[in-house]
């Protein structure tokens, strides 16, 4: 049977001996080294692409936080609009809102006193057109 390894003995080195020379051995690079090494053929296209990701990355953050912003009494005061027949004045808080969400009922406000089946259509255009301008946005 082969001893393992790690328990074979060599009577000629202490284990200090072995300690040092492993120390030894270890040593340390600055980054710049490492970018120098690396090739700059290599490392300059990873750092502009890794800007450009970055670039992109806030971008769609910021647009997207933008977007999901919600007045909280949005929806109630448009329910106390139409409630009280006051669909002009809907209209122009979704006009004065400005999210994708007011312009989807602003649509639907305007179809109001036509078939359902006429309304939840216009919404669901105005929706895919909101779909479709954020997917071009993202391009």
């Amino acid at each position: 049977m082969k001893t393992p390894f790690f328990l074979q003995i060599n009577p000629g080195a202490s284990a200090t001996d072995s300690l040092a020379a492993a120390t030894a051995s270890e040593e340390t690079i600055s980054i710049w080294q490492l970018i120098i090494d690396g090739g700059w053929y290599i490392m300059i296209p990873l750092g502009i692409l890794s800007v450009i990701a970055i670039y992109i990355f806030a971008e769609r953050w910021m647009a997207i936080t933008k977007a999901s912003k919600e007045d909280k009494d949005f929806m109630n005061r448009i329910k106390d609009y139409v409630s009280d027949g006051k669909l002009d004045a809907a209209r122009s808080l979704c006009a004065t809102s400005g999210t994708p969400i007011a312009r989807m009922l602003d649509k639907g406000i305007a179809r109001i006193g036509k078939p359902m089946d006429d309304v939840s259509a216009s919404i669901e255009n105005v929706g895919k057109l909101e779909v479709y301008s954020w997917e071009r946005l993202s391009v």
